[in-house]
């Protein structure tokens, strides 16, 4: 006869095997079920496996609208792309909110117009994507790119104009040319999204030179 001990211990094992499968089954159909995810109607997405695009053709890179499935994020990371919505960002290389200058460049600071004056600018850029697959590998960075790019851009258009047509007259004409130059630039980049408009929402004189504007 079989020691009694080595019953229950086959006992228990046989126990600990039948429960191991519900467990290994059970984690099984977890994981496939957080593989499934969700594209919405407004957007599309775009899947990196290892870092690497998913896919030969745009059919095969471009998951449209409804329910797909991939890998566990240590494996695929999916980036949904909103193509129908009109992003903003708020560019503030050349502006300080308390409108004075402000000598950390890193913060805010001005432009100097063509007859040497200064003068603070803030602006919003409105864009949309053009192409996801290029947008979702720039996903990270598109804000700092195009605050870049539009701060660089300023800097010349504003410095071969007067102080007047910066403020007044020629805002508007500024603001176009601005929005075609930083076009033409993210075209060369590549990023996959396109410049509906830039505004040019606050073009002031900073407080320290005001007065003397003024008068």
């Amino acid at each position: 006869m079989k020691n009694k001990s080595i019953e229950v211990f086959e006992t228990i094992m046989l126990s600990v095997m039948k429960y191991f499968k519900w467990v290994v089954a059970g984690s099984v159909i977890l994981l496939v079920l957080t593989g499934i995810y969700k594209v919405d109607s407004n957007e599309v997405a775009v899947v990196l496996r290892f870092g690497k695009l998913v896919g030969t053709t745009a059919e095969e890179q471009i998951k449209t609208p409804g329910l797909h499935f991939a890998l566990p994020y240590i494996i695929d990371e999916v980036i949904k792309v909103p193509v129908e919505t009109v992003q903003e960002i708020t560019v503030e290389s050349h502006y300080s909110e308390d409108t004075t200058i402000n000598r950390n460049i890193k913060t805010g600071g001005y432009v100097i117009t063509g007859d040497s004056n200064l003068v603070l600018i803030r602006s919003v850029v409105k864009y949309k994507v053009s192409d996801p697959v290029k947008y979702a590998l720039y996903i990270n960075e598109i804000n700092e790119i195009v605050t870049g790019v539009v701060g660089g851009e300023t800097i010349p258009l504003v410095t071969s104009m007067p102080v007047d047509s910066v403020l007044t007259t020629e805002k508007t004409n500024l603001a176009n040319k601005l929005r075609g130059n930083t076009q033409q630039i993210l075209n060369e980049l590549d990023c996959g999204i396109i410049i509906t408009n830039i505004e040019l929402t606050n073009v002031i004189p900073p407080n320290e030179t005001k007065d003397a504007f003024d008068a």
